[in-house]
């Protein structure tokens, strides 16, 4: 697995993308790839994922001490954030 399971920018997200992003994530996808082709500048963005989010309940719950997934979730958190803050 790599961080792009856990991450996905507004850019690629669709309606389509609701069971794995959400609604408002969704929605946001949606704007992005409609504005900003139009040139109305619509901030970048990303959203975790649902399978980021399960896999951290799953280590919670069986209790596993798993630095490696948490890690990669983190890691991949902060580069998508790092990313974001960087001037165009």
């Amino acid at each position: 697995m790599n961080e792009l399971y856990f991450i996905k920018w507004f850019e690629n997200i669709s309606k389509k993308d609701i069971p794995e992003v959400g609604g408002k994530s969704a929605s946001l996808g949606e704007m992005f790839q409609a504005l900003a082709p139009k040139g109305i500048q619509v901030p970048p963005g990303f959203a975790v994922t649902a399978h980021a989010s399960a896999r951290s309940t799953q280590v919670a719950r069986t209790l596993v001490r798993s630095e490696g997934m948490r890690d990669r979730i983190k890691n991949g958190i902060r580069k998508a954030y790092r990313q974001l803050c960087e001037p165009s």
